[in-house]
């Protein structure tokens, strides 16, 4: 579910040119760092990709809000 949320959201626009496990580190640092943990917030989100992507990432840290709030809302689920 991490894994479609990721894709979904797409923060770097690479989904629809790149291979389909373009984000698949992010997604792996985020299931590693919630398996220390009930839920991910946004500055971890934010800091995942802003060290993978560097300048490419221009996503404000309330867009990872929203993402972390579909993360954790997945897991309630």
């Amino acid at each position: 579910m991490i894994k479609k949320i990721i894709d979904n959201w797409d923060p770097i626009n690479l989904i629809s040119y790149c291979p389909k496990d373009e984000y698949d580190i992010e997604v792996q640092s985020i299931m590693t760092t919630l398996e220390n943990s009930k839920a991910i917030d946004s500055k971890t989100i934010y800091n995942i990709f802003k060290e993978s992507f560097g300048d490419a990432f221009r996503s404000a840290l309330s867009e990872c809000e929203e993402i972390a709030e579909q993360i954790n809302e997945s897991r309630r689920n």
